[in-house]
C-alpha cells in the first residue's frame, strides 16, 4: 500500500493517507480503520502510516460488505476528511 503522512491544515493534526489499490482514490485512514473495523466519527487519527497494509479505501470496503447506497456515498465523503477536524483536506494535497 502506497502511504503517506499528511498535515490538515485547518486544524495541524497529521493523518495518514493511503492509496486504495482497488480505484486509486485517497483515503484517511483512522486508528479503527488500521485495526480492521470501519471508521466512526468519534474515531482517533492514525498520524503514521500502519505496518499491514490496508488495500482498499473506506468507499471500495462499503461496496465490498454490501452496504446501502447511503452508507456507501458517506463513507466515500468521510475518507476524504481530517479524522480530528472532520474538514475535507487532501484536495489542498493534490490528491
Amino acid at each position: 500500500m502506497a502511504c503517506r503522512v499528511l498535515r490538515c491544515g485547518h486544524c495541524e493534526v497529521d493523518n495518514a493517507v493511503g492509496i486504495c489499490k482497488r480505484c486509486g482514490r485517497a483515503f484517511v485512514i483512522s486508528v479503527s480503520r488500521a485495526k480492521g473495523s470501519t471508521r466512526e466519527f468519534d474515531d482517533h487519527p492514525l498520524e503514521e502510516c500502519p505496518s499491514d497494509d490496508i488495500d482498499t479505501c473506506d468507499f471500495c470496503d462499503a461496496k465490498v460488505r454490501s452496504e446501502s447506497l447511503v452508507a456507501q456515498a458517506r463513507r466515500g465523503l468521510q475518507q476524504r476528511t481530517c479524522v480530528a477536524c472532520h474538514t475535507e483536506f487532501l484536495s489542498g494535497h493534490g490528491l
